[in-house]
């Protein structure tokens, strides 16, 4: 029997868990759709820890203000816990996350503090929750083909994987393509830090890349924005995410790198086989962790 002070709504979206989770993570995906129609949203601060505040503005479409103050309780890779504090309504917000292969079942399920207060608000609560998750929808296939996936699974401890990812001791011994080798000039792993490298060809050429580092949580996940490369004759730059899951000894490793337009992506794969560099470099990073490991 439900609980008379509880909403919930639920969705099931044709997309990846870990692209789901990453539009709550990021503000900058999450500011564009959250909300029902016709809003907009001003973060003020956004701390996405357990005991982290989030506190933004809603601005609706008649032109009135909604000030929001929230602190994040608990963050799993399969649940995010909100408590909304004011000055509105008062509620614990439960969002789970079932991964379903290539598919997530979203579900938001909402506590109010009373009976009475849940009942004067469900009508609107729920038809709101329904037009935000629509939004949520519509930006995942907005962003969906402008985004390159890449998983693979590698025999060794996630510490060792997230080690020889994020050390330039090792980084340059498996980094990029087969046939490609790595010398690193500047490299610091942690939030607004920057890794200047080039990748030598084996055609002989040299491609000077840049990478600045937007999160990084330790051995988790990381996030970063790919500067382009001025060999090119269109620099192709992208914002990466890799995620590394605990496997019981091995490491589930997913890239996501996604690109400014559906276009940019179709022409790195046209033209430079982007789809099947990335197979070769996480390939490489199994190799070289594996055999560390062994």
């Amino acid at each position: 029997m439900s609980d008379p002070r509880d909403v919930t709504n639920e969705r099931i979206l044709p997309v990846p868990r870990d692209s789901v989770l990453e539009a709550y993570r990021d503000p900058d995906q999450l500011k564009l759709w959250w909300g029902p129609d016709g809003f907009t949203n001003t973060f003020l601060a956004f701390d996405f820890r357990p005991g982290g505040a989030w506190h933004y503005t809603m601005h609706g479409p008649d032109g009135t203000d909604y000030r929001n103050e929230c602190e994040f309780v608990a963050i799993a890779p399969d649940r995010i816990v909100l408590d909304h504090l004011r000055p509105m309504h008062r509620f614990l917000l439960t969002m789970t996350f079932d991964d379903l292969g290539d598919s997530t079942r979203v579900r938001w399920h909402m506590r109010f503090e009373s009976a009475e207060e849940c009942a004067k608000v469900r009508p609107s609560v729920e038809a709101g929750n329904e037009q935000n998750l629509n939004r949520l929808a519509a930006h995942l296939a907005e962003r969906k083909p402008r985004e390159l996936r890449t998983t693979r699974l590698v025999a060794a401890p996630r510490e060792l994987v997230w080690k020889v990812w994020t050390d330039p001791n090792h980084v340059g011994n498996w980094w990029g393509p087969d046939g490609f080798t790595t010398t690193t000039y500047e490299m610091d792993v942690r939030p607004g830090g920057v890794w200047r490298y080039d990748m030598h060809g084996p055609d002989g050429r040299d491609y000077p890349n840049f990478i600045r580092f937007l999160e990084v949580v330790a051995p988790e996940r990381l996030v970063y924005v790919h500067g382009g490369d001025e060999h090119l004759a269109e620099p192709v730059s992208f914002r990466a995410t890799v995620t590394f899951a605990d496997c019981g000894g091995s490491t589930l490793v997913v890239l996501r790198s996604t690109f400014a337009s559906a276009e940019s992506l179709a022409r790195v794969v046209r033209d430079y086989h982007a789809d099947i560099g990335a197979v070769q470099h996480l390939a490489k990073l199994a190799k070289y962790a594996e055999g560390m490991h062994a």
